[in-house]
């Protein structure tokens, strides 16, 4: 009986400290994007960008990188976008960002920065597309 009282003893211990360090983990996850929110609403995406390497929580990181890409996108700071686009890690992600950046390029006459991504789309009907939008727009 004294066997069990210890080795539940030891599971419950066991299980309170990975719970508590877990939560911590959390909360410093939240603090940290409170902090990054308030940079990226501020405009200081630099120290934004320095803020998402402390985050723990990938879906976190994804979440917050792309709020600190959709600000560069909205200030048609485009070379910041294609330089953070390999920090998302999501393949979907990155494909939609691509062809947002391409779209804008071409719509800014910023060329040098959207022809080099038709090629990374990865399917062949959308560079011909893009390249023949290209050739037209630019």
């Amino acid at each position: 009986m004294i066997k069990k009282i210890i080795v539940s003893f030891y599971v419950l211990s066991f299980l309170l400290i990975n719970i508590n360090v877990a939560s911590a983990d959390a909360l410093k996850d939240l603090q940290i994007g409170n902090k990054l929110q308030i940079e990226v609403n501020s405009g200081n995406l630099t120290a934004a960008e320095r803020l998402l390497k402390d985050l723990s929580d990938p879906a976190l990181k994804k979440i917050y990188t792309s709020n600190v890409i959709a600000k560069y996108y909205e200030k048609n700071n485009l070379k910041s976008v294609v330089r953070m686009l390999p920090q998302l890690e999501d393949p979907s992600l990155q494909k939609i960002w691509t062809s947002n950046v391409i779209a804008k390029a071409m719509q800014l006459k910023q060329c040098e920065i959207g022809r080099p991504l038709i090629s990374k789309l990865n399917d062949k009907n959308l560079e011909k597309l893009w390249a023949s939008n290209y050739k037209y727009g630019c």
